[in-house]
């Protein structure tokens, strides 16, 4: 014997407001990641020119 559910006990999950802040607190914190990380790589470059003309060897 089949048994009748009402469609708002059919489902299976709450609405997704919750799972969609999960998915943006990702979102932004991978950004800030990738930022620092950008960040990171150019000081090592400007660093890395730096070092190289003003360091010459002596003759």
């Amino acid at each position: 014997m089949t048994k009748i559910v009402s469609e708002e006990k059919a489902k299976q999950g709450r609405k997704g407001t919750h799972v969609l802040m999960i998915l943006i607190v990702g979102l932004v914190l991978a950004a800030a990641v990738w930022f620092g990380v950008e960040m990171y790589g150019d000081m090592i470059d400007n660093a890395a020119q730096g070092q190289n003309s003003t360091t010459q060897p002596a003759p």
